[in-house]
């Protein structure tokens, strides 16, 4: 808003506003969601068809996965 203000463009700062605010939306709900469904449901497949310790394997590959993807952005913000 403050750049479009100023330039005569006060109709696209409140929709870029809002594109920008469904869109961080969208992410911060639909990765976690997906996280646990995809736990919920493949990895009870996973566990039947295959053998027991890649079952495992994927379990806690997915879990640290899940934690690397929360802990990134607190090292990048360590380092700067």
């Amino acid at each position: 808003m403050t750049y479009a203000l100023p330039n005569g463009l006060a109709e696209a700062g409140p929709v870029l506003s809002g594109a920008f605010a469904s869109g961080m939306i969208v992410t911060v709900a639909l990765f976690p969601i997906a996280a646990v469904l995809l736990q919920n449901r493949v990895l009870p497949l996973v566990s039947y068809t295959a053998h027991p310790r890649i079952a495992r394997i994927f379990e806690i590959g997915t879990a640290a996965a899940i934690m690397l993807l929360g802990i990134w952005p607190l090292m990048d913000a360590a380092k700067g």
